[in-house]
C-alpha cells in the first residue's frame, strides 16, 4: 500500500513586524483576534499546506478547539477576508481560506519534496501547462511567480508536483488588452494614464489572467475617499497585482477610516500569545 503524501508543514515562518491589516484585526479584537489568525494559520500550514476549508460546520468546530464562540471566530475571518489576510474570491467561489503569501511561503517551504498533491483551481500562483508526453502522461508546470515544476502528474483537479523553483514565464502583453485597461482607467478616473511603462504592461497582463474586472476595480478607487486624495494612485499603483487584491477586498474602503480611527498603539503579550497558540491542531 502506497505511503500517503504528506501535506503540512511541521513549521511556518511569522514576520516580527506585521503589517497595518494585522494591526486593525488587534485595534478591533484585541489580542483575541491576533490570536484566531495565528492559530488559522496553524490550522492551514499544518493541514493541507496552503489552505484550509472554511463552512459554518468548520467554524463551529475551531471556535470550540480555541475555546471561543463560532460567531467570535466568524466574526474575526470576516474581519481578515475584508482587510486581505485572506482572499476574498477564493472563500467566495470555494469557501476556502488562503492568500498568494500563503502559498508562496508553502511552495518554497516543499521545494525539496519529491513529490506534493494540489489543486489547481485552488491556485492563486499563475499555472500554465507547458508540455505533454503522452506515453509516461507527465506534464511540466510552471507557476508564477512560485514555479512548483519539472515532471509533474495530473489526476483529475489535482497536481501531483516533483520538487520546485522559481522561475518567471510570462506571454508578452496584447496591445488590446492594455488599450481596453487603459481606457477603462482615463473614463472612470477622468484623467490621463500617460506614458504605459514595461512593468505597467506586465502588471495589466497578470490582471488580464486573474479575470480582474478593470471597471469595477477603477470604479472601487473612485469611491474610495483615501485613493482618490492621494497622489501615488495612478495606474502604475493601481494594477500592481498585490494592491488589486487590496483594493477588490475593501481595504480602501470608506470604512477604513472609521477603523483607523480606533486604531491604537499595542505592546504584544508574549506570554499570552504563547499560552494561547501552545495547542497544536490534531
Amino acid at each position: 500500500m502506497a505511503r500517503p503524501l504528506k501535506q503540512g508543514l511541521d513549521y511556518f515562518p511569522l514576520n516580527v513586524n506585521l503589517n497595518d491589516d494585522f494591526a486593525l484585526i488587534e485595534a478591533e479584537f484585541g489580542l483575541t483576534g491576533f490570536a484566531v489568525i495565528v492559530k488559522l494559520f496553524q490550522k492551514i500550514y499544518g493541514e493541507r499546506g496552503y489552505y484550509c476549508e472554511w463552512t459554518k460546520e468548520v467554524a463551529l468546530l475551531f471556535g470550540r478547539k480555541v475555546g471561543l464562540g463560532d460567531n467570535v471566530v466568524s466574526e474575526i475571518v470576516a474581519a481578515s477576508l475584508r482587510r486581505g489576510i485572506f482572499d476574498f474570491n477564493m472563500f467566495e467561489k470555494y469557501h476556502i481560506l488562503t492568500s498568494r503569501g500563503i502559498q508562496k511561503r508553502y511552495f518554497e517551504a516543499v521545494g525539496r519534496r519529491k513529490q506534493i498533491e494540489i489543486k489547481s483551481e485552488y491556485l492563486l500562483v499563475r499555472c500554465a501547462l507547458q508540455e505533454q508526453n503522452v506515453d509516461n502522461n507527465s506534464v511540466n508546470v510552471d507557476i508564477n511567480p512560485v514555479n512548483v515544476c519539472n515532471n509533474s502528474q495530473i489526476k483529475g483537479n489535482k497536481i501531483k508536483v516533483n520538487k520546485s523553483k522559481v522561475k518567471e514565464s510570462v506571454r508578452p502583453p496584447s496591445q488590446l488588452e492594455i488599450e481596453e485597461v487603459v481606457s477603462a482607467y482615463e473614463q472612470i478616473r477622468n484623467t490621463k494614464a500617460g506614458n504605459i511603462s514595461e512593468v505597467t504592461k506586465r502588471n495589466i497582463l497578470i490582471d488580464v489572467g486573474n479575470k480582474v474586472d478593470f471597471k469595477r476595480l477603477f470604479t472601487r478607487v473612485s469611491d474610495s475617499s483615501f485613493l482618490t486624495s492621494w497622489q501615488g494612485c495612478d495606474l502604475d499603483w493601481i494594477v500592481k497585482p498585490d494592491n488589486v487584491r487590496k483594493i477588490m477586498s475593501g481595504k480602501y474602503d470608506d470604512r477604513r477610516k472609521r477603523a483607523e480611527s480606533e486604531r491604537r498603539e499595542t505592546s504584544y503579550d508574549i506570554k499570552a500569545i504563547e499560552e494561547f497558540t501552545k495547542h497544536e491542531f490534531d
